[in-house]
């Protein structure tokens, strides 16, 4: 059975106008989708509800290419309900509660970015299977980046290829404590491509060398400490 409703029409686009959201949300998503055989690419959201999060993740076949979750104020249990989204790429830009804890393995994906990350701990990094990896405002010690370089050594997270952490006080050289044997500064110029995408000049960085092999490449930009693993982002110069 078909529904009878309002419809402005613009210069690029149509507005429909329901008396319950959660029909017309569901129904115009399946309509469009059955229409092009195909599953919801993108999503751009503020305060994400469950019905809506519930009927996408249900519908969905494969992935959502991006989601997008604008600068508003989540709570613990809709900051809950965006990470169980199975999206490729998944940017976070909402503040989340001081006190939040996820006990939970991230999502996986070719990129997420979290804009308020302070709540993500060593174990949900070491337990990652996420490409790229942006976290700002971390509270991440030196101990624990350390900890996190030496898990890289014995072959952990085989699939990261950048991690990149904004902080305000922090000490490389203490990050190095017990491994300076496998640290080799780097001063010649390196170009380097991060999935935003973005290309940066380096003037310093260092490679964590083990076994005769480069694990990982770190470098500062700007506040952001960056771990690259492999070559697949550095560019000839």
């Amino acid at each position: 059975m078909g529904f009878s409703v309002l419809a402005s029409f613009e210069e690029s686009s149509i507005k429909t106008y329901w008396i319950h959201k959660e029909v017309g949300t569901q129904t115009i998503i399946d309509y469009i989708c059955d229409l092009f055989t195909m599953d919801v690419q993108r999503l751009s959201m503020q305060k994400p509800e469950a019905w809506f999060i519930n009927f996408i993740k249900n519908r969905q076949t494969r992935p959502l290419n991006e989601v997008f979750v604008n600068t508003v104020t989540l709570t613990e249990e809709e900051t809950k309900l965006i990470l169980t989204l199975d999206s490729n790429l998944l940017e976070v830009y909402a503040s989340i509660p001081e006190n939040f804890q996820f006990n939970e393995k991230l999502p996986n994906g070719d990129y997420l970015h979290l804009e308020y990350g302070h709540w993500v701990t060593l174990d949900h990094l070491m337990n990652s299977e996420i490409t790229e990896f942006s976290i700002s405002k971390s509270k991440l010690t030196e101990l624990e980046i350390n900890q996190f370089l030496k898990h890289l050594m014995a072959g952990g997270c085989p699939q990261l290829q950048v991690l990149s952490l904004e902080f305000h006080h922090f000490h490389l050289e203490n990050v190095f404590f017990d491994i300076w044997d496998k640290v080799v500064e780097v001063t010649e110029k390196r170009r380097f491509q991060s999935c935003a995408p973005r290309i940066c000049t380096i003037n310093e960085s260092y490679d964590i060398v083990n076994n005769g092999e480069t694990v990982a490449t770190i470098f500062w930009l700007g506040r952001e400490l960056n771990i690259t693993v492999g070559q697949d982002r550095w560019l000839p110069n």
